[in-house]
């Protein structure tokens, strides 16, 4: 639970930061490196547009979006296809939501370099604490462990895009057209059972 610090609190303010939690650092050693990062950024981005002028900012904003819908859509395939896992609260279970709800999305080495790998996304499923650059050596270490999970390329990511309703009868996820092609089934049976 999220100590808040109150106005009418009688402590010293040194004190009730003493006694804040945050859900968004561990201790005040983090905080302190996230607020240092934060204003190098700041001040880089402030240097950069006074040296290269606002045609900087226009450069870096498009180069981020571009950057951040890639990521995205990169990490949105991982999740959503064909035959993907998916569980409610019950009944699911972590090791199959890791090996089955998770794809190995196989790219050009160069661009698993510049993703930081994120084509092992289902190794990080099995454990976050592995960093990035070990995930290629872990995946090749337990390739049997990996056999079965779903493999991806870039040729599979528009059809993967269309992964998107959740079918809670089936328990994965299904495209529009499925959807569609399924209410239409289900139409037809009812009429045929109404007209009989």
């Amino acid at each position: 639970m999220v100590k808040r610090i109150q106005q009418d609190d009688a402590r010293s303010l040194s004190a009730a930061a003493e006694g804040f939690e945050t859900p968004y650092w561990d201790n005040w050693k983090e905080f302190r490196h996230i607020t240092g990062n934060n204003l190098v950024l700041l001040t880089c981005w402030t240097l950069a547009t006074l040296a290269f002028g606002p045609a900087f900012l226009l450069v870096y904003v498009t180069a981020l979006s571009l950057a951040g819908a890639s990521g995205i859509i990169l990490f949105t395939v991982q999740h959503n296809f064909e035959g993907s896992y998916a569980s409610g609260d019950e009944g699911w279970d972590y090791h199959t939501a890791a090996l089955e709800g998770t794809s190995y999305l196989k790219l050009p080495r160069v661009l698993h370099w510049f993703t930081a790998d994120i084509g092992y996304h289902h190794i990080h499923h099995l454990s976050a604490r592995i960093p990035n650059y070990l995930l290629r050596d872990c995946h090749h270490a337990y390739k049997d462990l990996f056999r079965n999970v779903p493999r991806l390329t870039l040729k599979d990511v528009p059809r993967s895009m269309q992964y998107i309703i959740w079918d809670e009868d089936a328990q994965t996820l299904i495209t529009q057209a499925q959807f569609e092609e399924r209410n239409l089934n289900n139409n037809l049976e009812d009429a045929a059972g109404s007209a009989a």
